[in-house]
């Protein structure tokens, strides 16, 4: 644990180079240094290219035997931000300066979240060849002869093989799915979107491995707050998740992730969960189709402001107000909606 408090301070710098690897070298200000950090702790609402000029805040560097072993919860700045302590390793030193190279965590402590792809597209993939329940997916996949509503597209694709996997969980197919905090069909929601726009975009494996840990990590986030089970549809918090996923695929930033959480509650807040039963993959399509839509207006850099609705400035504070919805809002709904099927 942490038995001290940080003061983060503004300090400037200039993108020197790109690596191939996705790093950016950056030449601090007033000759203090060089860090190498991962694209993804930069927010930048522009294409990063060598000569920009950034600003981020700072505090100091610590040396320490297991830099990824350590406890930000008494971190207090003094600026509106969330402080992050990162690991990394120092590359050069000399007498007036050091060259800093800040870790991503190796893709190979990642690399289980594989399993979560194994198993739930085997069970979209089975469903897809076989008639499980509503036949949502298979409905959605043969729309693009039958009916013309649909492209063959990525789009269509996500909605199919999410679905798909929900329609056979739901009907009783004898196959495992891999869950998220205790949900089969929120572990497909925030697996098979992300492993669709992965394959269908050719991203490697890396990724993928990436974006499935950033989806199933932000559901976990969320629900820690809003419990394991109410009336709000998990499918809302799943969807959320995967929306992350693609935002990271597409290149997204962290502010442009922050942005698609905004437009999922935005969205999808209040949608009911009314037990568990075939007719989940109609809410599950719903989910996965807001994903990609709020997605991409991340990626536009277009977020629903904190002068509409439930939002707040703060992602943090905009999911707190989605759970207290869907937890304690919710409460008369959950009553209600039993009181309707037990007695119907």
């Amino acid at each position: 644990m942490i038995d001290y408090q940080i003061n983060p301070a503004p300090m400037g710098g200039v993108e020197k180079e790109i690596y191939e690897d996705g790093r950016v070298h950056i030449n601090l200000n007033g000759r203090l240094g060089v860090i190498k950090a991962p694209r993804n702790l930069i927010v930048d609402d522009v294409e990063i290219e060598p000569g920009h000029e950034l600003q981020f805040f700072f505090s100091y560097i610590r040396i320490v035997e297991n830099p990824y072993e350590y406890d930000s919860s008494d971190l207090n700045p003094d600026y509106g931000i969330t402080p992050t302590l990162v690991g990394g390793k120092l590359i050069q030193v000399n007498d007036t300066a050091v060259e800093a190279e800040i870790m991503d965590t190796p893709v190979e402590d990642l690399r289980f979240i594989l399993k979560t792809k194994e198993l739930n597209d085997a069970l979209s993939k089975e469903s897809l060849q076989n008639h499980f329940g509503h036949e949502v997916g298979c409905t959605i996949r043969d729309s693009v002869k039958k009916y013309q509503m649909f492209g063959d597209y990525t789009y269509m694709h996500i909605l199919s093989r999410t679905a798909a996997a929900c329609d056979a969980r739901m009907a009783g197919c004898p196959m495992a799915a891999m869950s998220n905090s205790g949900s089969g069909n929120q572990g497909i929601s925030a697996t098979m979107p992300v492993v669709v726009y992965a394959e269908d975009h050719n991203a490697t494996e890396e990724q993928m491995i990436r974006a499935l840990t950033l989806s199933h990590l932000t559901v976990i986030y969320i629900k820690q707050s809003l419990g394991r089970l109410c009336a709000l549809c998990g499918c809302v918090v799943a969807a959320t998740g995967s929306a992350c996923g693609i935002t990271y695929l597409m290149g997204g930033t962290y502010q442009q992730a922050e942005y698609a959480v905004k437009n999922m509650a935005a969205t999808l807040t209040g949608m009911l969960c009314d037990g568990a039963k075939p007719s989940c993959s109609l809410k599950v399509a719903s989910g996965v189709s807001t994903a990609v839509m709020c997605a991409m207006l991340a990626m536009e850099n277009k977020s629903v402001t904190a002068v509409e609705g439930i939002i707040d400035d703060s992602v943090d504070q905009s999911i707190r107000n989605m759970t207290k919805i869907g937890k304690d809002g919710m409460m008369t709904t959950d009553r209600l909606v039993l009181d309707i099927m037990t007695n119907k």
